[in-house]
């Protein structure tokens, strides 16, 4: 190739020439980005150096009187057009980053709860049910019926107390599944909230955003592989049954602020939804069975006064347990 550009180059004076390489990102969101690097210069008359492929012993980049084989790598990188374009990938990806953690207040407590509120933010928790029995993996509603255990009744009056009065009007909703509603009864009991008015919603059950084909991911857990599963639906973005992450990520906070009509609300809901809301908004970056969102845990939306919108993950402290007993 070489040889046919110098053959085709032949009596032609004019010998600027541009390398250009150019980078499609699509970040965790789905927004694309495209950038381009470019390294004007022109091309020799013959060969020279040894560094390098390709078109490098006859490029000479502009500013040099050398080819970028005779550069050298290192001297090469910081000029040439896929040091550019990496370049303008690295900003982009810090400008992300910094977007994304001015975001994310990270993990917090219930006590942290009582402080944004009492900062004057308005709270919503999606928070995980109480401890329950073991699932049947041969059971299609994932449970519907499961109560939770008397245990689990406790652990929700404690969070309950600990969220007493801290603010003047509470809301309730919660998945219809039988040990989410018992969960919010528990919860409101505690709070001191009597007659409390909970809202079934199937949006935060088994008519959850994140289910594209219920049966079908029931399929999917049938084998005990719940874990390895949700987490290569929340690396990839897709899996058999599931809708896309981040647009049913989309759909349930829309759904959930446009159901927000206090300044504090409890919305009852299962750990795989809260996990996947929080990796979907990058508050946790990689869950393991480690960091997997336990009883009465909560995926956080805090809306302070000015409009911003912040997101954490509430340990709640009540629970060491992932799995029912």
């Amino acid at each position: 190739n070489n040889a046919l550009l110098l053959k085709n180059l032949e009596g032609v004076e004019d010998r600027a020439a541009r390398f250009t390489c150019t980078i499609a990102l699509v970040d965790p969101a789905g927004r694309e980005h495209v950038v381009a690097g470019h390294c004007p210069g022109r091309i020799a008359h013959a060969p020279s150096g040894t560094a390098g492929f390709g078109y490098d012993p006859l490029f000479i980049p502009d500013g040099h009187d050398m080819s970028f084989a005779d550069l050298g790598e290192e001297a090469k990188n910081k000029i040439s057009h896929r040091g550019r374009a990496l370049a303008q990938v690295k900003a982009l990806l810090a400008k992300d980053k910094e977007r994304a953690s001015s975001s994310c207040l990270g993990e917090v407590t219930l006590e942290d709860v009582r402080a944004l509120l009492r900062e004057g933010n308005r709270v919503l928790l999606m928070t995980r049910h109480a401890e329950r029995p073991h699932i049947d993996h041969e059971d299609p509603s994932f449970g519907a019926t499961l109560p939770i255990t008397a245990n689990g009744e406790e652990m929700s009056r404690a969070f309950g107390r600990i969220l007493r009065d801290c603010a003047p009007v509470v809301q309730f909703a919660s998945s219809p599944l039988r040990r989410t509603m018992m969960t919010t009864e528990c919860i409101a009991e505690g709070m001191g909230v009597a007659h409390a008015d909970i809202a079934p919603c199937d949006a935060l059950g088994n008519g959850t955003f994140y289910f594209a084909d219920q049966h079908a991911v029931w399929e999917e857990f049938r084998d005990g592989s719940f874990f390895r599963k949700c987490f290569a639906y929340f690396e990839k973005g897709t899996f058999r049954g599931f809708a896309e992450l981040h647009a049913a990520t989309d759909a349930l906070e829309a759904w959930c602020l446009a159901h927000f009509t206090a300044p504090f609300a409890v919305f009852t809901t299962h750990d795989l939804y809260i996990a996947a809301f929080l990796a979907a908004r990058r508050v946790v970056a990689r869950f393991t069975e480690a960091n997997w969102p336990r009883f009465l845990d909560s995926a956080a939306i805090v809306l302070a006064p000015d409009g911003t919108r912040r997101y954490a993950f509430v340990r709640a402290g009540l629970s060491d347990r992932a799995t029912g007993v």
